[in-house]
């Protein structure tokens, strides 16, 4: 019998000794968890900084509205500064309809007779825009057009 005594004990500290290397195994698993949550956590925060960076980048300056794909497409001006196609087309309409005659101002289909230079509202460099062109002929800001098709599709 006491060699069946011996037997379980050994057992028994053998299963012991298993627990407590399962124990370890299982605070190192813990801390490591711990730490990919603070990594993922940080991640998190530098990805929302980073989204909300694009966004304030992605938004025209004038009208405050983010670039899209439709209608408020990012066009360059001469400067570099780059404003949505709406307000673009905003500024040179509104310099066109200083340009006509008053008896003739409401007619739209004069609205692109007139060559203009219109001033970038946020440093005042002229972008010269045709007789016959409107804001679509402006060049189109080609990274922040790629950005907001990301933003688009994933966003």
């Amino acid at each position: 019998m006491s060699k069946k005594i011996n037997s379980e004990l050994k057992q028994l500290k053998e299963m012991e000794r298993r627990e407590a290397k399962l124990e370890r195994q299982n605070e190192i698993m813990e801390d490591k968890i711990k730490q990919m949550k603070e990594v993922l956590q940080n991640q998190f925060r530098e990805i929302t900084q980073a989204r909300q960076k694009i966004e304030k980048e992605n938004e025209c300056a004038v009208c405050f509205f983010p670039f899209d794909s439709a209608t408020r497409i990012p066009r360059v001006f001469s400067c570099g500064h780059t404003f949505c196609e709406e307000c673009a087309q905003g500024l040179i309409t509104l310099k066109r309809h200083h340009l006509e005659p008053s008896n003739r101002r409401n007619d739209a289909s004069l609205n692109c007779m007139y060559a203009v230079d219109i001033e970038c509202p946020s440093c005042r460099g002229i972008t010269k825009v045709r007789s016959g062109q409107n804001a679509q002929q402006l060049a189109i800001n080609e990274a922040i057009a790629h950005a907001v098709k990301i933003n688009e599709i994933f966003f």
